[in-house]
């Protein structure tokens, strides 16, 4: 060994550990460059020794074994990086590079090797690199994760962040049915990964997909637990876990809250506790009266829009414990609908029973509604036409046969829109939104593209129309804004 002079004995150090490293390497001694690494953090060398370009050649000198390597000696590798500094294994940095080359060419099996500070470290350094190993495997770590929570949340944000959303409850979910095991110790093991999940929701900017419905419906399916009659303990834990994540759902999707079919899948949960413990939980469980709270929003929003959904009532009701509680939460809901025609106030009362009336006032809205799409439609011709005007100056030389054409589409354009404007206004219609003005975001009032993030404030790109009443207006059609970062 070299001496270490009392100059610089932290320098002579990681000169040693660096030849050591170089010769473990080169011989694919694995527990040799570990040693190397226990040793450099045990003399508070280890950012000097990952610093040093002699470290990444020894890691990069690892690269060329990994059909040769165990699935724990693979792993523990990557552990190792984990424990050098972030902006080495960080992504762009050599070590995710490296880990990236490492898991391209082999996959393990299983990741639960090492202690719960090693698996959050190799979690960490997996989700850094980028590596294609796939859902399954992402999952399945999730999954197997024993009482790591760190390392379960590191696997669940891989996850989420490399699948689309529905495909990821597919894959956790089937990873849940792989393991084989039923009753309170399956339901353990999901209420965990689903409080992890909510976790990694909410601190991440994920995008809901379409299909995200499938997708926990088939999660829902391969969770169950199949407790034993009366022991519904742990499977209502899992249960109000699966609420919390609906709900995060609900703030990343606000769309859902007016999908009967959103409700009517989180309803699919009353498998899991089968017999009266469904109905137990809907009494006394705060995140699934969050959720009645959020439909019944969903509901009164298509109700002052003049559709009434049926479905949304229908899945009220599969999350409420009894058709009382369903009718007397309506009741209430209509004590607060003052924007809601007498007939849709009947309509909300009887749940969807007096549906005669609510089909004559669609039709009645559906004037409305029209009017409204032809006055928006009249603003942006004339809108058109006034930029269009700009051009005579110029074409009255370059092209004077153009020049009277322009100007009769102009007056034309103005006549239509001040007729459109004077029969919206005998049924209080008028547009809102000025196109360019930044706003706060509200479901009632705005619109956003599908494929738009929702932030809390957006840009008109067009106006709106609102009508006009005794007590409020009401959004006829939301004004159309695009996102502000």
């Amino acid at each position: 060994m070299r001496l270490m002079t009392s100059e610089h004995p932290k320098d002579a150090l990681v000169s040693d550990l660096l030849l050591r490293m170089a010769a473990f390497a080169e011989q694919g001694d694995i527990c040799g460059v570990q040693q190397c690494i226990t040793d450099a953090w045990n003399g508070n060398v280890l950012p000097k020794l990952a610093s040093a370009p002699g470290c990444e050649r020894s890691f990069e000198a690892l690269t060329r074994y990994p059909a040769g390597l165990a699935d724990s000696e693979l792993v523990l590798i990557l552990a190792d990086l984990g424990r050098l500094p972030e902006s080495i294994w960080s992504s762009g940095g050599w070590g995710a590079e490296i880990a990236n080359r490492l898991l391209t060419n082999r996959v393990p099996v299983s990741f639960l090797y090492g202690d719960a500070k090693q698996r959050t470290r190799t979690a960490k350094v997996v989700r850094a690199s980028g590596a294609p190993i796939g859902g399954v495997a992402l999952a399945r770590a999730a999954v197997e994760e024993k009482r790591g929570e760190e390392a379960r949340r590191e696997w669940v944000s891989a996850l989420v962040c490399s699948e689309r959303l529905s495909r990821a409850f597919e894959f956790l979910g089937s990873a849940v049915a792989e393991t084989g095991t039923v009753g309170d110790a399956r339901s353990d093991r999901v209420q965990r990964l689903l409080r992890v999940l909510h976790s990694a929701m909410a601190s991440l900017d994920i995008d809901v997909d379409d299909d995200i419905c499938e997708g926990v419906s088939r999660f829902i399916r391969h969770a169950h637990a199949c407790p034993k009659e009366g022991q519904y303990g742990p499977s209502a834990l899992a249960a109000e876990a699966l609420f919390d994540v609906a709900s995060q759902l609900l703030r990343h999707r606000y769309r859902l809250g007016a999908e009967a079919t959103f409700f009517a899948t989180v309803a699919q949960v009353s498998r899991w506790l089968p017999g009266g413990g469904w109905r137990r939980l809907t009494r006394s469980s705060p995140g699934l009266q969050r959720l009645r709270k959020a439909l019944i929003e969903g509901l009164l929003l298509l109700l002052e829009r003049g559709r009434p959904d049926r479905d949304m009532v229908a899945a009220h009701a599969l999350l409420c414990p009894s058709h009382e509680v369903a009718r007397e939460e309506l009741r209430q809901a209509e004590e607060s609908a003052r924007d809601v025609s007498p007939e849709l106030r009947e309509w909300l009362v009887t749940g969807g029973a007096s549906t005669a009336k609510a089909a004559t006032f669609v039709l009645d809205e559906t004037d409305d509604l029209s009017i409204a799409m032809a006055l928006i439609s009249a603003d942006q011709l004339l809108n058109r036409a006034v930029e269009d005007t700009g051009m005579v100056n110029d074409l009255r030389f370059r092209a004077p046969v153009h020049v009277d054409t322009i100007t009769a589409l102009f007056s034309s354009a103005r006549e239509l829109a001040d007729r459109v404007t004077a029969l919206a206004g005998r049924r209080q219609l008028s547009l809102f939104g000025c196109p360019g003005d930044v706003v706060e975001f509200s479901p009632h009032a705005y619109r956003l593209p599908d494929d738009a993030p929702l932030t809390r404030r957006v840009k008109i790109v067009a106006p709106g129309v609102e009508k006009s009443g005794r007590a409020a207006s009401k959004v006829v059609v939301p004004a159309l804004v695009a996102s502000v970062a």
